[in-house]
């Protein structure tokens, strides 16, 4: 509320708790333009974690028609997948960018990604052939933040590391997910 006091009549006296039993962390949030609220993060069970992104109504209760009652849960590895962005597009459909680290036994190395998913909540495999991209320039990537250009272009931007070398780096790609 403009007072700064929390909205009781948001989830229970302003505060919406989802509980799936694991470790849990949101990251990312955007509203629609219908006032419902779609957050971004990660779920993890066991030193593996998945990319989480869920659904809430206005009033803070979980849409149980987005995702698996309300919930898109899914691994590009399976070992650490996390989401740290996300936008929306004009036409309902969610851009979530986040980063992997695959075998994490042998080597710890971190690479960047950019999923979409239906306004429904599942993978849209009309972007990129398959739904999702991935980025790996050798280095550590994280995807930091997401963004629609006027022009339909696709901005991902985010951080690079190798020792004690890091950069910024920004991919673009068309709204397809083509580069």
């Amino acid at each position: 509320q403009q007072t700064g006091q929390l909205d009781a009549s948001f989830g229970d006296h302003g505060i919406s708790i989802v509980d799936h039993q694991t470790f849990e962390s949101l990251t990312a949030v955007a509203v629609q333009p219908d006032g419902k609220i779609v957050a971004a993060g990660f779920t993890q069970e066991y030193n593996h974690s998945s990319i989480a992104v869920l659904r809430y109504l206005q009033d803070g209760s979980v849409d149980e028609f987005f995702g698996q009652e309300g919930l898109y849960k899914g691994q590009l590895e399976p070992e650490i997948n996390a989401a740290t962005c996300l936008i929306l597009q004009a036409d309902g459909k969610i851009l979530v960018g986040g980063y992997f680290i695959s075998n994490l036994a042998s080597s710890y190395r971190e690479d960047m990604f950019l999923m979409r998913l239906s306004a429904q909540g599942s993978v849209d495999s009309s972007f990129s052939n398959d739904g999702f991209l991935t980025f790996d320039l050798d280095r550590n990537e994280r995807a930091v933040s997401v963004k629609i250009a006027p022009n339909g272009k696709i901005y991902v931007m985010g951080n690079s590391s190798r020792q004690n070398n890091s950069a910024m780096i920004l991919f673009r790609y068309n709204i397809d997910g083509s580069p």
